[in-house]
């Protein structure tokens, strides 16, 4: 795979590259594994909320009142 950077990312990436003391290759991959990592995470989440809304799982209105009130609005 190749990717065409931006300069300021390369240049960020090669500082990176010396204060770390690691690989292109290696950061390059934990960069790629963190982002793929919280798209599913969100995404996940998202999949998780729509399901409860279509069931109905929803906060009563007084329930929603009394957390407003616990936070002051």
């Amino acid at each position: 795979m190749s990717v065409l950077l931006s300069d300021g990312i390369e240049q960020k990436r090669v500082q990176l590259d010396q204060l770390t003391d690691r690989t292109a290759s290696w950061l390059t991959k934990q960069a790629i594994q963190d982002y793929l990592d919280q798209e599913a995470w969100q995404i996940a989440e998202i999949h998780i909320a729509l399901c409860e809304a279509d069931a109905g799982d929803f906060v009563s209105e007084n329930e929603m009142n009394a957390k407003f009130k616990r936070w002051g609005n």
